[in-house]
């Protein structure tokens, strides 16, 4: 946890202190996109482009498809265990019902930001919030 609010600005901290839960669990689920490459590469290419063209339901073949595509690449994933993938799937989509990126259906929902939360968060962060990213006009 130290780990993830260390990537989180003096102004989102206090955010984070002072803000309406909304905006906290959204705070929660920015450090954890910086802190792990891996859940922000999810959130980037599963979650935004699954939203953009509107198939919001997320289901663990999801996971398990950007996962296979991910070990390809990277040998640390390849070693991990089926065991350990199945509990990293579990936490990741618990993390993501507790944020309020998906539904406890686990449809992906739009990322409603606060103009003060808005006028914090660099643009490029915006990717990880499903919809964010296409009101505030960032590619």
């Amino acid at each position: 946890m130290v780990d993830r609010l260390r990537t989180l600005s003096e102004e989102e901290i206090e955010l984070l202190i002072e803000g309406t839960p909304q905006e906290q669990a959204t705070l929660l689920w920015l450090a954890v996109c910086r802190t792990y490459r891996f859940v922000a590469e999810f959130a980037a290419e599963v979650l935004r482009e699954r939203f953009l063209s509107f198939r919001v339901g997320l289901d663990y073949d999801a996971f398990d498809v950007f996962f296979e595509t991910k070990e390809e690449w990277n040998p640390e994933l390849a070693a991990i265990r089926p065991s350990t993938r199945a509990k990293l799937r579990q936490v990741l989509f618990r993390i993501m019902r507790e944020a309020g990126i998906i539904s406890p259906s686990d449809e992906i929902r739009r990322t409603l930001l606060t103009p003060r939360l808005e006028s914090l968060i660099p643009p490029a962060d915006l990717r990880w919030l499903p919809g964010a990213d296409e009101r505030a006009g960032a590619a």
